[in-house]
């Protein structure tokens, strides 16, 4: 596989930019894109130091900013950081973004950089060497959508493709639900295996209503007292504080990624910076990322219960008698 030197990756960057900067950039001076470019400067300096998660926590804010289009040379390093750290499927998704954005270039006549169809060549072939190695198992989440964990992986909504080593693998639907349902199945190396929940039950039929009495009759009482009553699984009020658990602890990590680069920055004007400062650095930014972590899992706990919310809502009959309720069915 081709090898990138840093000074071609900082070129790509600086190009990658020029050519595609993100509504509302931000500014360092004269030049709206230093911040980006000293940035990508920093993870690769990371990447080059075999730190690639820290790679990645320079990358991945930079390629939100700018957007799947505009950014869509930096998906192929993060493709490459990813795989280096072995989560193919996060590598596969970034590497096959990349190349949709560099064949939707060339299916509209742009002309494509030396550099980029040589990234272009190299990320097929990192595409092939996956599909060859690894097994991948497509998940449908169902309708309406169900939170669904591959193995241990991060739970998700949508439909994805996780890329697995060959082998058994679990797959649980409504993952950390009371309605969880876990499948168990082998995986083989090149092999494609279509997942998705067992079919809901069919709803039970609408009763028949009653003809209306002839005038001057009286319906018996407990025809007349005869309704369905809507049964939810949990209450309302547990979806209110999930959701807003889930909003204190995304301020709370903001409030945690603010403080961590502003220790950054002024941290980087010190040189040599003092041992204390960069153990200081290290845990704010530690602390950061844990709030991150908190609210990526209050959130995937809060749609899982707002799905089975819905999904398991029931409706059962309720006759009332003079007396109050007389029974449930």
């Amino acid at each position: 596989m081709w090898i990138r030197r840093l000074s071609e990756l900082l070129l790509v960057a600086a190009i990658g930019l020029l050519a595609g900067p993100a509504s509302g950039a931000p500014s360092t001076g004269g030049d709206p894109f230093a911040d980006y470019r000293e940035r990508f400067k920093q993870g690769m300096d990371r990447y080059q130091a075999g730190a690639f998660t820290e790679a990645i926590g320079y990358w991945e804010p930079i390629y939100g900013e700018l957007g799947e289009q505009k950014g869509y040379r930096l998906a192929y390093n993060l493709g490459v950081a990813y795989q280096e750290l072995g989560e193919a499927t996060r590598a596969a998704e970034h590497l096959q973004s990349f190349l949709a954005q560099v064949d939707a270039r060339s299916s509209h006549g742009e002309a494509q950089p030396a550099i980029v169809e040589r990234e272009a060549s190299d990320a097929k072939d990192r595409i092939a060497a996956l599909t060859t190695s690894r097994g991948r198992i497509h998940v449908d989440p169902g309708n309406p959508p169900r939170a669904v964990q591959v193995d241990a992986m991060a739970p998700r909504l949508a439909a994805f493709v996780a890329w697995v080593s060959p082998g058994k693998h679990s797959v649980t639907f409504a993952a950390g639900t009371p309605a969880a349902e876990s499948t168990e199945l082998e995986v083989h190396a090149g092999e494609l295996v279509e997942v998705a929940p067992y079919p809901a039950p069919a709803a039970a039929p609408a009763p028949i209503a009653a003809p209306p009495a002839p005038r001057g009759l009286t319906t018996p009482a407990a025809a007349r007292s005869l309704h369905l009553e809507t049964v939810h699984p949990l209450p309302p009020a547990l979806l209110w504080v999930g959701g807003a658990l889930t909003l204190a602890a995304g301020g709370a990590s903001i409030a945690l990624e603010s403080n961590a680069w502003s220790l950054h920055d002024r941290y980087a004007k010190e040189s040599p910076i003092p041992p204390g400062d960069a153990a200081s650095f290290d845990t704010a930014r530690g602390w950061a990322y844990g709030g991150i972590g908190t609210t990526l899992a209050l959130g995937a706990i809060t749609a899982g219960l707002l799905t089975w919310y819905f999904a398991g809502t029931t409706e059962r009959e309720v006759r009332v008698a003079p007396g109050g309720v007389a029974a449930r069915f």
